[in-house]
This record gives C-alpha cells, structure tokens and sequence, in this order.
C-alpha cells in the first residue's frame, strides 16, 4: 500500500495535487483507500490558528498544543515582519499586502504556492491614501473576490471627499470598480481589518458625522449598507464569528464588562442578541483594553479568543471564562496577526 512505504507527509504531498473530484472516487476503490483519503480530507479541514510573528508562519493547533513552522518560499521573504499584513483567508489561500508598496500576494502555505494579483491603475500609496481590504465570496466559493477601499486623507485622520471600491476577481483575473459607496467613512488604520461571513464583508469604521457603524459589502450583488452597533454608547467594539454568524465584542461606556454579541442573518440593530459577559477579561490588567500591542489577536468561530498578553499567546474561552497559555512570541511588531486558518483540498492554481 502506498502508505506503507511512504512517509505520511510524501503521501499528502501526492494526494494534494489531485483534484478533489477524483479523490471521493478514490475511496471506492478499497477500504484502505477509503481510510487513507477520508484522513487526509479531514486533515485539510481542520481549524489552526496561522500567526505571522516572524519569517516562518507558526501553525497552531490549539487542540492537540502542537505548533508547526512553515516556511514560505524567497519569493515572499519580504513580506514579513511589521510591513506585512493579511487580509484575510478562504479555501485554504491566504491573501497578503505589502505596506510599503502595496502589492497584493495570494499564499498557500502548506504546498509553498504563490501568486501575484495585478495592480489596479488608482493604486497610488502615498502617504496621504488610506485603503481598507477584505477577501471573500457571493454566490459560489470558487468565485472569490479581493476588495479594495481607497480614498485621500484630509489631513484629520481618514476621511475624505469621496470613497472608491475596487474587486478583484480571481475567476476573471480582473478589476472592477463599484460605483455605489455613496457615503464618507473613516477606517482606523492604514490596513482596516475585515470580516467575511455567508456572503458579506464587514469592516469598523465611523461615518462623516463620527458615528461609530458597521458597514456591510453584499459580495453577491455588490451593494453597501450600514448595520447599528448591538448597544447604545458603545466604547470599543471588536468583530468576528461565532458558530457562523457575525459577532461583537463591545465595551460600553456605562458599563464595565465585555460582552459577546450575535447577528443572525443580516439585518437591523434588533437582530443582535447577547451571548455573555466576558467577566474574566477585566480582572487581568494587562488586557483591559483592546489595543493591537497587547490585546484581542483574531476571534475563533468557535467561541475563542486569541490574544497578546505581556508576550504570551493565551486562548480565552468565551463560553467557559476561562483561558491558557499556548505559546511565547519571541518577537512583537505592530504588524502582528492571529487568523484562523482553514486548510482546503482546494490548490492555488499558478
């Protein structure tokens, strides 16, 4: 068998570069094919949490407390540390900026593959453009969609006269403009972090009237809309997902515990219902409040927050109220990201 005489890894390798269409006819062939590849496909489905803390990518899998180092290839060597950013992943690819000059990279990590995505003409990084990105999909999973929010900064932070949006299209390998952000938004920060769910992007950002909203991008018929914070006076607010739906961690100001908050659907501020309180997240000095430096990492699907705490990577457990230690950064940058990373049978076609 072929497994037998091979490492574990060299299969997967093999098995990797077949299409998934013919590896679920694979497994008809005997019971021991049928192991071999059910394994394989579950091993490519399973949840890590990808942390771009240095030239190697750390893989951990929270579960099992193991910790993987992936090497990217020269080509991408640049990209790391403080200059890196990502913007987001799906089907197992995870899309990356440069800030210094902006290009944009699509990465496969476990199979080294890489792809450049073509600059659009109104890409100009200078220093007085702001841009916010998001990575997901409409109608299909196959047909993905890079989008890009630009504008000119007035000097007072990043508002301007006028937004634009552009989507890439991975299906095509082409830009498109939208013509319909009709309104004025204040992203926070150059690299605005984004969240993809059932066919919408979100980002935080504050109106022309410095009212804190969440806009919304429907990916299927390419339209924007605004949805209200879960609760009045709201001091910080952070998003994600939990179980498949849009989710808010929000600090009000009235108010001295986190608390985790769900939208069903897209909707309007009477979807939202409270999951918790985060009562713990208060009693650590140290991560009393959410900032990049020594907070709130990346939120997991499944009730969990990554976080930076004094150097040390802690997973806090929402549902439970509690949280452990899973890994000591050896190096801290403003850069520094924690995403939950899905491998896909899918490959990045080059």
């Amino acid at each position: 068998m072929l497994d037998e005489y091979l490492p574990e890894d060299i299969v997967y390798s093999i098995l990797d570069r077949i299409p998934k269409k013919y590896l679920l006819r694979f497994q008809c062939v005997s019971k021991h094919s049928h192991r071999l590849i059910s394994d394989f496909i579950n091993s490519k489905s399973r949840r890590m949490i990808l942390l771009n803390e240095q030239q190697p990518f750390e893989v951990i899998n929270e579960h099992d407390n193991a910790i993987l180092t992936v090497s990217p290839p020269c080509r991408i060597q640049q990209y790391y540390g403080d200059r890196n950013r990502i913007i987001g992943t799906l089907n197992g690819i995870v899309v990356m900026i440069n800030a210094f000059d902006g290009d944009i990279i699509l990465y496969y990590p476990f199979t080294g593959a890489v792809k450049n995505i073509p600059d659009t003409s109104c890409h100009d990084h200078s220093s007085r453009n702001f841009y916010a990105y998001g990575f997901g999909y409409g109608t299909t999973a196959d047909d993905l969609k890079i989008v890009m929010i630009h504008g000119s900064s007035n000097g007072y932070g990043s508002y301007s006269t006028t937004n634009f949006c552009d989507v890439f299209s991975l299906k095509t390998r082409s830009w498109n403009a939208i013509s319909n952000l009709n309104s004025v938004y204040y992203f926070d920060g150059n690299y605005n972090d984004s969240v993809f769910v059932n066919g919408y992007l979100y980002w935080m950002v504050h109106d022309c009237r410095r009212r804190g909203v969440i806009l919304a991008l429907d990916l299927k018929n390419m339209i924007f809309s605004e949805i209200e914070f879960p609760c009045a006076q709201v001091k910080t607010c952070y998003l994600g997902t939990f179980k498949g739906s849009l989710c808010a961690i929000c600090l009000q100001t009235n108010n001295p515990k986190y608390e985790l908050w769900v939208i069903k659907g897209h909707g309007l501020k009477k979807s939202w219902s409270k999951v918790c309180s985060l009562t713990s997240l208060l009693e650590e000095k140290c991560i009393s409040t959410f900032h990049r430096w020594n907070m709130l990492m990346c939120i997991l699907d499944e009730g969990k927050i990554v976080m930076d705490k004094n150097g040390d990577v802690i997973i806090y457990d929402m549902l439970n109220d509690s949280h452990k230690k899973v890994q000591t950064l050896t190096s801290r940058h403003y850069g520094l990201q924690a995403i939950e990373y899905v491998e896909s049978c899918a490959s990045l076609s080059l």
